[in-house]
């Protein structure tokens, strides 16, 4: 998980700066997809090159950060939503690091598989649920 935040915060930054331009938009699609596969990672424990982690975590960060952008705001409130996107975001990368680093019992390690597959399946149904509702 350490290697993740090599990624993931400089993507953050950019994707934030670039939100509001016309690279941003809705990401929620590959958001959803990228959530089902992480939480099917956790779910199957597969070990993975560390070196894909920055990548992942750079992937992820830059996608959510390009859907972040708020609309109809002046500059002041624009910034200060951004940089608490940013601030929530690499604060909720932190807890789910410090967690998953931290389980080591079994009933710890089969929790964080249950809550893998819980976010699997969530990301799931509001895919399909996006593509049946018009």
């Amino acid at each position: 998980m350490r290697r993740t935040y090599l990624g993931f915060l400089p993507a953050l930054l950019v994707g934030l700066a670039l939100s509001g331009t016309r690279l941003g938009g809705s990401q929620e699609p590959l958001l959803l997809v990228a959530s089902a596969v992480t939480g099917l990672l956790v779910v199957l424990q597969l070990r993975l090159p560390t070196a894909l982690f920055p990548v992942a975590g750079a992937a992820v960060a830059l996608l959510l950060a390009l859907d972040s952008a708020p609309e109809g705001m002046a500059l002041g409130p624009h910034a200060a939503t951004l940089a608490g996107t940013a601030l929530g975001a690499f604060a909720c990368l932190l807890l789910v690091a410090d967690l998953s680093e931290r389980a080591s019992k079994g009933w710890q390690r089969i929790a964080l598989r249950v809550l893998g597959s819980w976010g699997a399946a969530s990301a799931t149904l509001v895919y399909a649920l996006r593509w049946l509702t018009p």
